[in-house]
């Protein structure tokens, strides 16, 4: 929607906060993607800010979510990604506007809501600080900053803004992540006491002193295992939080395998069978059926509406990056450095 067709003196965004209010009751018929001509009445116009690769992904995963409008793309590599984006953006129908210079395109662009970057993280407090300045509710992908300096001044561009930074930490909105933070580790509390914590970058792995839990984006990967010493799980696989492990192929080929032997004549042979079995896996009941960003993506769109809070605010993106760039001065300087609490306080 046009910033022209809203009343004078109200801001746009403030403007998409108080229609949906409005019609927090009203059930509207689910847009097409392929009817992107047209232009509703909480339709938030956004840019985007670096279109390689992982802008890529983010532009692909907001052509599946109604209601969002691309009007500039901002690249400096002209002959390659920002024509492939335009050309594509262009395919679905969204009229915009290319820019080299992003200062050139925040000048120009005065219809915009909301900026998304993915440029490299050495240019995201730049990039993310004059977005804010501009008026604008920011989308910035993961790690929000290569420094700590750097991670403070957008927390205070923040504050002085008071505007939204989202920062693209995805698994924050995925809801398998969320069953297993809320319900399973605080609440089941199945993991016992978590002792160590391993990140692949595509699975992560929380192992306890009761259980341990193997998760990634990928649906293919998610269970939790139980320690034979723990207590048993069944209330929890009866109250839907842990689905009941089937009889796994190796325990039942080894079953299989027994039993035959048993119908054979004694050889002499001596078989070591002292061989640790895998525990049973317990799957998750959560599924996860869209793309990888596509519910953090959506959360942000849905705060900018004041429809929802983000969730994964500047300040929760600040205690991440203290985490990470604390460690790397820990390797540089080939010595422990301990966390303080008032460290991960902007």
């Amino acid at each position: 929607m046009s910033s022209q067709k809203v009343k004078k003196g109200i801001d746009r965004r403030e403007f998409l906060r108080s229609t949906a209010a409005l019609g927090a009751g009203v059930v509207l018929a689910p847009k097409s993607f392929g009817q992107a001509a047209g232009s509703g009445p909480d339709d938030i116009n956004v840019a985007l800010l670096g279109a390689g690769a992982q802008g890529q992904v983010l532009l692909n995963t907001c052509l599946k979510i109604p209601g969002v409008r691309f009007k500039a793309v901002c690249d400096i590599w002209t002959a390659y990604n920002q024509k492939r984006v335009s050309r594509l953006l262009k395919k679905y129908r969204h009229e915009h506007n290319t820019y080299v210079d992003y200062q050139e395109m925040l000048d120009k662009e005065k219809d915009l809501d909301a900026v998304l970057i993915a440029t490299p993280d050495f240019w995201h407090t730049e990039h993310t600080v004059a977005c804010l300045k501009a008026g604008l509710d920011v989308y910035c992908e993961k790690e929000m900053s290569n420094t700590l300096e750097g991670a403070r001044k957008m927390v205070q561009a923040v504050k002085e803004a008071g505007k939204l930074l989202q920062i693209g930490h995805q698994r924050r909105s995925n809801p398998r992540y969320i069953h297993c933070c809320e319900k399973l580790i605080k609440e089941a509390k199945l993991l016992g006491r978590i002792t160590t914590i391993n990140g692949q970058g595509y699975f992560e792995t929380f192992m306890g002193d009761e259980g341990t839990l193997v998760i990634s984006e990928s649906a293919g990967r998610g269970a939790v295992y139980r320690e034979p010493s723990a207590p048993e799980w069944d209330k929890w696989v009866k109250a839907g939080y842990v689905n009941e492990p089937a009889l796994q192929p190796r325990l039942a080929t080894r079953v299989a395998a027994a039993r035959k032997k048993e119908e054979k004549p004694e050889t002499g042979a001596v078989l070591d069978v002292r061989e640790t079995m895998a525990p049973p896996a317990y799957e998750l009941p959560v599924k996860m059926e869209k793309l990888y960003h596509q519910p953090h993506l959506e959360n942000f769109f849905d705060a900018i509406r004041g429809k929802a809070k983000l969730n994964c605010p500047v300040e929760i993106g600040y205690k991440t990056a203290v985490t990470i760039l604390k460690v790397n001065e820990a390797v540089e300087a080939a010595r422990r450095l301990d966390f303080k609490p008032g460290e991960f306080t902007a």
